[in-house]
């Protein structure tokens, strides 16, 4: 585990803990009623029991952990933790949506009459007298009633609005390991968007999006197809966060080495691969694949011969993304084998943990367009939403993927970029193929 989740997980751990300590001295007063308690004492040990569990529950309520809980769960590095820390993690949560669904009031009177209940009946059970015990009965049902009551039927109310059809919104349920979740999004956007401007005279972009069929994209997604637009190539500052997508390397030394852009119009074979990161001065390189089969594939077949002169990084075979890349990062004898959704669901799970942002390889080969099948039900809503859902989602979002991995593995150290697929050879992917034209210093080679 690496030092950042490591203080993370121990700083829920020690929150957890004082709430359990207080739950095992409850146990000793439960234990103490059974056995030892004078008949006079019920009173002040239910009150005991009310103050401990107004006590655990203000622990296990502490805002603190459902801020921990959630940089622990969407960081990158959630994965690095072994089965019993992600089980105690999935516990901490249970107990704090639980606790945190409850009035601090409600808890302590139900741990009072609970305890007063109990010893009213054991004396109507010696007694053989039901009648006594009715009064105290109906108090912890009524409280019960309160504790049921409220939180079932708001629960109720949302799920009966969620099933209920709604005009530019699409609905869908996501299911977890823990978690049901019922998500709702508006499919056209426009609306939202143009309140969010309307205060505003002008909208620039701090970046570039390369071919003109990107930002023709988001304009027409963000409703601003209409609006009046200006491209402006800043020159950057040296110390500026901003400016166009490689205005970045521009100060990084002056002028960057030439970068040849390879077209190959074929399957992205195993030996094609190989001879693309044959010798050590093509090294560091980053392979992408189209899946996860396909990485796997790959290692078992080349792990043995690409060992003897390289460090060997795959996914699921050496941690989360994070871990990966540092590791990466730290021999610059290294071959990466990942998907190129690994890549992009890396730039999308941002969190408090510190991300990788860019990484250093001398040859970078992407084995397929990165294309989507847009199972999601939003985005397969949006796609069918359109008049021509290849051209106006499909193609921009695999260019837009396609943009992002250059910028992820776009340094000074970059030398050669393999693009290998059968589509190459068909004419939409013309813009594909051009993309190097957008690169500082690219020039292609086919």
């Amino acid at each position: 585990m690496d030092l950042e989740t490591d203080s993370l997980y121990k700083r829920i751990l020690l929150k957890a803990k004082d709430a359990t300590v207080l739950g095992t001295a409850a146990g000793i007063i439960h234990w103490d009623m059974e056995t030892m308690m004078p008949p006079g004492a019920v009173e002040q040990r239910s009150e005991q029991l009310a103050l401990l569990s107004r006590i655990q529950h203000k622990l296990s309520t502490d805002p603190e952990i459902g801020k921990l809980l959630k940089s622990i769960q969407e960081s990158p590095k959630y994965e690095v933790l072994d089965q019993i820390e992600k089980r105690n993690v999935q516990l901490i949560r249970k107990s704090y949506l639980e606790q945190t669904s409850l009035p601090e009031k409600l808890v302590a009177d139900l741990a009072k009459q609970e305890a007063i209940t109990v010893n009213v009946w054991k004396k109507a059970k010696a007694k053989k007298d039901f009648n006594s015990f009715k009064a105290d009965l109906q108090k912890l049902l009524d409280l019960n009633k309160i504790l049921n009551s409220g939180e079932i039927e708001k629960f109720v109310q949302s799920l009966e609005n969620f099933f209920k059809p709604q005009e530019n919104r699409v609905k869908w349920i996501e299911l977890s390991e823990n978690r049901c979740s019922f998500l709702s999004m508006p499919l056209d956007i426009t609306s939202l968007v143009q309140n969010v401007f309307k205060n505003f005279s002008g909208v620039s972009v701090a970046d570039s999006l390369g071919p003109e069929i990107l930002p023709r994209f988001f304009l027409k997604r963000l409703g601003l197809a209409d609006f009046k637009t200006e491209h402006i190539a800043p020159k950057p500052e040296r110390n500026s966060k901003q400016g166009d997508l490689f205005s970045r390397l521009r100060t990084l030394g002056g002028k960057t080495e030439k970068i040849i852009y390879h077209c190959l119009p074929q399957i992205a074979e195993s030996g094609e691969i190989i001879n693309a990161i044959k010798n050590n001065a093509s090294l560091p390189a980053a392979v992408l694949f189209g899946s996860s089969l396909q990485v796997r594939q790959f290692y078992d077949i080349n792990y043995q011969e690409l060992k003897q002169r390289a460090s060997v990084l795959a996914q699921n075979n050496s941690g989360g993304s994070n871990k990966i890349f540092r590791n990466f990062d730290i021999n610059p004898k290294s071959v990466l084998l990942v998907t190129d959704k690994f890549i992009l669901k890396h730039l999308s799970g941002q969190s408090a943990v510190e991300p990788v942002n860019h990484l250093k390889v001398k040859t970078l080969i992407i084995c397929r367009l990165p294309f989507e099948q847009f199972t999601h039900p939003y985005q397969e809503a949006v796609s069918a939403a359109l008049p021509n859902a290849f051209e106006d989602y499909a193609m921009p979002r695999a260019l837009y993927n396609f943009h992002n991995l250059i910028k992820f593995f776009y340094t000074p150290d970059l030398k050669d970029i393999y693009i290998i697929d059968a589509k190459l050879a068909k004419g939409y992917a013309r813009v594909f193929k051009d993309y190097y034209k957008f690169i500082p210093g690219a020039e292609i080679r086919d």
